[in-house]
């Protein structure tokens, strides 16, 4: 779930820069060994419960408001 957290502040954070993004997502694939794959099981998976996405949600919205006040 950390993974999908980080990648979607990512998208966020970096949404009008695309190059910039790409790098981002390369880099958070590799700081939790990752693949685009295994991502997109992840979120096959959530789909089939979507209950579940509300703690997913959660979370990416507390690390927005995280990163909004450091900066």
């Amino acid at each position: 779930m950390e993974v999908y957290v980080q990648l979607s502040i990512a998208s966020e954070m970096y949404d009008t820069e695309p190059a910039k993004l790409e790098e981002e997502r390369k880099k958070i694939f590799e700081k939790y060994d990752v693949t685009k794959e295994k991502i997109n099981h992840f979120i096959k998976e959530y789909n089939q419960t979507p209950e579940k996405w509300a703690n997913v949600w959660e979370k990416i919205v507390r690390k927005l408001e995280e990163e909004k006040e450091k900066n």
